[in-house]
């Protein structure tokens, strides 16, 4: 009768601890399931970025010699542009005596257009170098990934872009 009288003791206290291990083993399964389903959403963002960055890259011309013609043409545009204000201007000072009401007007206003003439070639300008230095790191973005997609899987997987401190967001003409 010790045995049976024991064993009727022990049953809750043993019917709490298999429910307790049961709950236990619930959260573990749960948690299993949730760092699974972590890991397969991880390699889903990251594919889906690089599909993304591939996308982006498309859109971006790679041809950094039309670019550079582009900017030579806007060159000589504001050099033309500069010499005509520059021609303007002089003319209005050397005949300022002489000059009508009207044609000192006419004067004002093609100086005025010429000013902002040579301000938009320089937006264009600026423009356009940005449009440059887009094509440059566009294509160096292009490589780091043949490279990273090239190596084998066991070195880390990252884009290997540059760290903060190389990243260079100056306007084009100053120093970096």
């Amino acid at each position: 009768m010790a045995d049976s009288n024991s064993l009727a003791v022990d049953r809750p206290r043993l019917q709490h601890k298999l429910e307790t291990m049961k709950q236990e083993l619930q959260i573990m399964v749960e948690r299993e399931v949730i760092e699974s389903r972590e890991r397969s959403l991880k390699a889903e963002v990251h594919t889906q970025t690089r599909e993304l960055l591939r996308d982006k890259l498309q859109t971006i011309g790679s041809d950094p010699a039309a670019v550079e013609n582009r900017l030579r043409e806007l060159e000589a545009k504001r050099t033309k542009a500069t010499a005509e204000r520059t021609a303007l201007s002089l003319q209005k000072e050397d005949a300022t005596a002489t000059l009508t009401e009207g044609r000192r007007a006419e004067l004002d206003e093609q100086l005025f257009t010429k000013n902002e003439e040579t301000r938009a070639i320089a937006l264009e300008q600026e423009a356009a170098e940005y449009e440059a230095r887009l094509v440059r790191q566009a294509q160096n973005l292009r490589d780091h990934l043949r490279i990273e997609e090239s190596s084998p899987p066991s070195q880390p997987s990252g884009l290997g872009l540059p760290s903060a401190g190389k990243c260079s967001a100056t306007r084009p003409g100053t120093s970096n």
